[in-house]
């Protein structure tokens, strides 16, 4: 089976995918449930994941000659496995939608004055379609190409206003309880459940003798860079954090020299932008896997369309109204169906390792052809 991302390109997808939905409105999101405790509830959210993704990484290693397709196929059957990649789908379809909003609205308020979405939309839209021609592995080397430009940029981004740090504001710890805390976790859930795309990329990693260290390490810096950009926002803005749902620029507008404010908000506004289209394309992408493997269409450009069109429709129907999606995404029956999906795929997991085991499912033996997305 031809092996599509070396540990390394996963390690960074992975982070970004991470990083992704955290640095612009969910900062505010989290503060207004969680308080001044936003970065303890993204703490715990973050340590929690990265348990479930080492666990995941066990699992895809141990089966790295198999997809998640044909996993699913020996331990339930394809009907099943149909209905999980429908759920993913929608899932992932919906993360695409709140990006592409994300993007627009960022667009809107730090570059231009006003942005038809016609405007957008038909560039962005071509920007997808060719991404989902392509396999993962574009995108792979195209974020080892940047990986580390992105990452010290965003780091002097949030360090440069050190002065404006107020360490007071994070303190006391659980302030006003654990409740709050709690609460930040779960309305921020739709932020989190990248392990999913681990999930989808199974059997397209070629796994180092030390792969899975690797890909720890950049779990254990992802946990540490995300929980301190919470610290710095919640040690600059305090309560008033539920305000700036641009957290990022808003951060480094708050520059300790004025001659830098604009280089470094103009450095955030690049950084950013690059790392949601990149996120964009990879959502697309996977979004796209799941559609092939319900629909098993031979023709690539069949689901490519599909997909482009449900995404340009849903976001003519709403309107790039992202006070809209936001509502949905933090509201309580969402914010369910999203953790019990989380849930049910570790459930699905855990019983798939012990059928396997009992099966005695041989990681050399491939059931049928590799197909690339």
């Amino acid at each position: 089976m031809k092996k599509l991302l070396t540990s390394r390109q996963l390690s960074m997808i992975l982070f970004i995918s991470v990083i992704s939905l955290k640095f612009l409105v969910f900062p505010a999101i989290t503060t207004k449930f969680a308080g001044r405790s936003a970065y303890v509830s993204m703490f715990l959210y973050l340590l929690i994941e990265l348990i479930i993704i080492v666990f995941v990484l066990l699992f895809i290693k141990k089966y790295n000659n198999y997809t998640f397709s044909e996993i699913l196929s020996i331990t339930f059957g394809k009907a099943f496995a149909k209905i999980v990649f429908s759920v993913l789908f929608i899932y992932f379809i919906f993360k695409t939608l709140f990006l592409i909003k994300e993007t627009h609205n960022y667009f809107l308020e730090v570059i231009f004055d006003d942005l038809p979405w016609i405007y957008f939309i038909l560039p962005l839209m071509l920007y997808i379609l060719y991404v989902m021609t392509k396999s993962i592995d574009i995108m792979a080397r195209t974020i080892e190409i940047l990986f580390w430009f992105l990452i010290v940029s965003i780091g002097l981004t949030v360090l440069a206003p050190s002065y404006r740090i107020d360490l007071f504001n994070i303190l006391p710890l659980f302030e006003n309880g654990v409740t709050p805390v709690i609460n930040g976790m779960i309305y921020s859930s739709f932020s989190f459940g990248d392990f999913l795309v681990l999930l989808l990329l199974m059997g397209k990693v070629d796994f180092s003798n030390k792969g899975l260290k690797k890909i720890c390490f950049y779990g254990i810096f992802c946990l540490v860079f995300v929980t301190a950009f919470y610290v710095v926002f919640t040690a600059i803005f305090d309560n008033t954090g539920i305000n700036h749902i641009l957290a990022i620029s808003d951060i480094s507008v708050r520059s300790s020299y004025p001659y830098t404010q604009e280089k470094l908000d103009w450095l955030a506004i690049l950084i950013w932008s690059i790392v949601l289209l990149f996120q964009i394309g990879v959502y697309a992408i996977v979004s796209k896997n799941c559609f092939n493997e319900i629909f098993q269409f031979k023709n690539k450009y069949v689901s490519v369309a599909t997909i482009s069109t449900i995404l340009f429709g849903l976001s003519f129907a709403f309107y790039f109204n992202l006070e809209l999606l936001i509502k949905i995404a933090t509201s309580v029956p969402f914010v369910i169906v999203v953790i019990s999906i989380y849930i049910a795929m570790l459930i699905i997991l855990i019983i798939t390792a012990m059928v396997l085991k009992f099966k005695k499912v041989d990681n050399n033996k491939h059931l049928c052809k590799f197909e690339e997305v």
